[in-house]
């Protein structure tokens, strides 16, 4: 006899700052950062593991990203657990819009950032993620990106009807 799980996805927004950084960090500074818009899509595992795929895009050019994210609490909108957590993720990103010949060079990416659980079906976050060209040399020394910025997440989750487990769940909220 086989079980179903609950499947569970977020959509959403980032709107932050992105910034170039050199190789040694000496620009962290935001107050020169550009305006940044970003899209994702969040497959959740389970409360603490999901995996994420998104765009963001700036006035320097844009990125591609797949991030593993790990929350150090486990956040379930459909339980009475914690609705506050901190996170952290390694992945990979691809630049693209720029001109330079180095587009195409996979960067390492990570991010770090604390979500909230407003509601069962909206999440807000703060997030810093740091895009790394470790790979090939950049002429002008900026070999990392970052993009700080504020989530807004619409959580999607799909209960599998037969499971008992969620039905013993549902009664026991009444």
């Amino acid at each position: 006899m086989g079980a179903q799980a609950q499947i569970s996805t977020d959509y959403g927004i980032l709107l932050g700052g992105s910034v170039d950084h050199n190789v040694h960090f000496t620009n962290l500074s935001f107050s020169n950062a550009n305006p940044a818009l970003g899209l994702f899509y969040r497959y959740n595992f389970n409360p603490r593991t999901a995996l994420r795929g998104g765009y963001t895009s700036s006035l320097t050019g844009g990125n591609l990203m797949g991030i593993y994210e790990f929350n150090f609490t486990a956040l379930n909108p459909n339980r009475q657990t914690s609705k506050f957590s901190s996170y952290v993720g390694p992945g990979i990103g691809i630049p693209v819009l720029y001109t330079a010949p180095y587009v195409s060079v996979p960067r390492l990416a990570f991010n770090i950032g604390a979500k909230y659980n407003v509601s069962p079906k909206f999440t807000l976050a703060l997030e810093w993620a740091l895009l790394g060209n470790i790979f090939t040399p950049v002429p002008n020394g900026n070999n990392w990106n970052s993009t700080i910025g504020i989530q807004l997440g619409y959580k999607v989750v799909k209960r599998c009807k037969t499971c008992p487990f969620y039905e013993t769940e549902r009664t026991k909220r009444r």
